[in-house]
């Protein structure tokens, strides 16, 4: 159990609001595993419809956005974790631009070279 309502992630940061962009395996499973940790932080989740639905009625998430509203949903985080494919990743880091307020960490699943 987080004795802490916030997570504290990257040598000793606090987040208080965190952006998970990519509700698949990888990152939902990072979104529950932070929930039944006792996280008590606003986790706001980035992905198709269906997902963000599925991600909701397990409470995984206290917010949903597509894709598309990508700016929109990394508005009032200080955290995003980027999940996925390391194509899609690398988009998203291109859509989201420099902001100095944000920290970014990505997680992905191992690739090989192309």
């Amino acid at each position: 159990m987080i004795d802490s309502p916030f997570v504290v992630l990257l040598i000793g940061m606090v987040f208080v609001a965190v952006a998970i962009v990519g509700l698949g395996l990888i990152g939902g499973s990072l979104a529950l595993a932070w929930r039944r940790a006792g996280y008590r932080g606003r986790i706001v989740g980035v992905s198709r419809s269906e997902t963000l639905d599925e991600a909701l009625a397990l409470d995984a998430i206290d917010e949903g956005h597509p894709y598309e509203d990508l700016s929109a949903a990394t508005r009032k985080v200080d955290l995003v974790v980027l999940a996925g494919p390391i194509s899609a990743i690398l988009g998203h880091i291109e859509r989201l631009g420099a902001d100095p307020r944000l920290s970014l960490i990505h997680i992905s699943e191992p690739t090989r070279p192309y």
